[in-house]
């Protein structure tokens, strides 16, 4: 019983500390894509911040849209997130969209890169050739 309520701590930090991560990878992304698009600093705060006011856009505006279908409220949702950007950036729709997509493909390699890093075997096996 305690082994299965410690598993289940070790499980919720585990994926707490995972979401902060993300969400410092996110902000970090942001800043890095706003100044690549319209060469305007913001801090990786600002960047956290924007992330999530965005995903938040995304998730509402997902669930009421879907109603009618998912692909309306996916669409709806990002519409949304891309709004959240340009006001938060203050810019307009072009860049709020450009924005949105150099860091969607920033963030596509770095958890790639990660992701590698991840699965890396922890050692090297040899092979024995039978004879040798």
């Amino acid at each position: 019983m305690i082994t299965y309520f410690l598993d289940s701590i070790a499980l919720v930090l585990g994926l707490l500390l995972t979401l902060l991560i993300s969400w410092v990878i996110d902000g970090f992304v942001i800043k890095i894509a706003t100044s690549a698009v319209i060469s305007k600093k913001i801090s990786v705060g600002r960047g956290m911040v924007i992330a999530l006011f965005s995903i938040i856009a995304f998730a509402i505006l997902f669930l009421i849209f879907s109603i009618f279908t998912p692909i309306i409220g996916f669409i709806v949702g990002l519409l949304g997130m891309i709004y959240v950007v340009k006001s938060m950036v203050r810019t307009g729709w072009v860049n709020g969209f450009l924005i949105a997509i150099v860091a969607w493909i920033l963030l596509v390699i770095i958890y790639f890169v990660i992701s590698a890093l991840f699965l890396l075997p922890l050692h090297i096996t040899t092979i024995s050739i039978p004879g040798h």
